[in-house]
């Protein structure tokens, strides 16, 4: 039998997870935009990697 509280606290876990994710995203979008800081500088502040953060710039 599967334990639903566990489940449920793996699906919040979960979504938390994503949206922190897309938090991060969404911060380095926006200092990309505003053009002051490097990819590497917006890497090291969101905790994202230089590969996500010039995907971002390049998308």
């Amino acid at each position: 039998m599967i334990d639903i509280s566990y489940e449920k606290q793996g699906s919040y876990l979960q979504g938390k997870r994503e949206g922190v994710s897309e938090t991060k995203l969404d911060i380095a979008k926006a200092m990309l935009t505003l053009g002051k800081l490097s990819v590497a500088e917006i890497a090291q502040a969101t905790k994202l990697t230089e590969a996500e953060v010039l995907a971002l710039k390049n998308s």
